[in-house]
């Protein structure tokens, strides 16, 4: 490649294969799996938790004509990592305690599933709700999707456009099915007739996955939640640390 081109790679921390402090400045090829360089930090959607994060240079990517031209990252197949950044990145201006959240339901238990369940209720739906609302109002979405009923909204565009936390709800929602299949097999779901093999969370796994994700948007984005509200989206937080 003639022009240099950098970008983010994220690695999940425990995978073979992952980047790690003694790479830095050097050359690493990955004939097998290339390497996902995304153009835009906001961009990346992580499905697994903890990652690292780095910001590299790409060596040599694949040929033009194997990419999307309209693609938000490159396949790469050598790289070299110029230096670690840190994971809260990739939810937004107010993504370490998005982290730290993150790391907690990484570490959930059967109780506390209960009782983050037992926290639901509606005017904490719409505490989260009102707060979409408030954001879409302060950004460039488009306007069609403002004042709508957001209480289970997880994402509505790309990148920064994609949330206050950029991809973090999303994750949030696959960490949570994740451990509830680790926790409780197939008991956590529930499949509904004519919706094919598509599963959902049940009762009280996804009354504690809303509770997750609420307090998510007051960690990531209190500075769109009113002050009222913003107590009602912490009821989660307050549970999972004991204060």
């Amino acid at each position: 490649m003639n022009n240099l081109i950098y970008g983010f790679v994220f690695t999940a921390s425990d995978e073979q294969g992952a980047l790690k402090q003694q790479h830095i400045g050097q050359t690493v090829t990955n004939q097998i799996t290339p390497w996902i360089v995304h153009y835009d930090v906001a961009t990346i959607y992580v499905k697994q938790w903890p990652v690292d994060l780095w910001f590299v240079e790409i060596i040599e990517g694949l040929e033009s004509s194997q990419l999307n031209e309209d693609s938000d990252y490159i396949a790469a197949t050598t790289i070299r990592p110029l230096k670690q950044l840190p994971c809260s990145l990739l939810f937004g201006p107010k993504g370490e305690k998005v982290c730290q959240l993150l790391d907690n339901i990484c570490q959930i238990t059967l109780p506390q599933i209960n009782q983050l369940a037992a926290l639901a209720n509606p005017i904490s739906t719409e505490a989260y709700g009102n707060v979409w609302n408030t954001w879409l109002s302060k950004t460039s979405n488009s306007t069609m999707h403002q004042d709508a009923d957001h209480s289970g909204t997880l994402a509505i565009g790309e990148g920064e456009n994609a949330s206050p936390i950029y991809n973090g709800f999303l994750t949030i929602n696959d960490l949570v099915h994740k451990k509830a299949k680790e926790l409780v097999g197939d008991a956590a779901f529930i499949k509904l007739a004519g919706y094919g093999d598509e599963v959902y969370l049940a009762t009280e796994w996804s009354k504690a996955c809303s509770v997750l994700l609420q307090t998510a948007m007051g960690l990531g984005a209190e500075q769109y939640v009113s002050s009222k509200d913003l107590p009602l989206l912490l009821l989660g937080w307050k549970a999972l640390n004991n204060n």
